[in-house]
């Protein structure tokens, strides 16, 4: 099952990494435009912490693909 977490994961950055941007900003700036909409936005924030009750960004596998994408950004600077 583990093999199978990491190709969908692999997929999902390769998706991801379609959406470029000018910058690492504007990249994750153009990934949450795409990928969730205000209001479903609103419910998160990185963390999951605060007065708001807002779910953890962070601890969903969207966040490990972004960071994937992001990862290999950096690696190509």
């Amino acid at each position: 099952m583990e093999g199978g977490h990491s190709h969908c994961l692999r997929v999902q950055v390769l998706q991801i990494a379609r959406i470029g941007g000018k910058n690492t900003k504007d990249c994750v700036h153009k990934v949450l435009d795409r990928l969730f909409t205000n209001a479903l936005m609103a419910k998160f924030n990185i963390k999951g912490k605060g007065k708001q009750g807002k779910r953890s960004l962070e601890k969903t596998k969207v966040y490990g693909a972004i960071k994937g994408k992001l990862m290999c950004l950096q690696r190509q600077v």
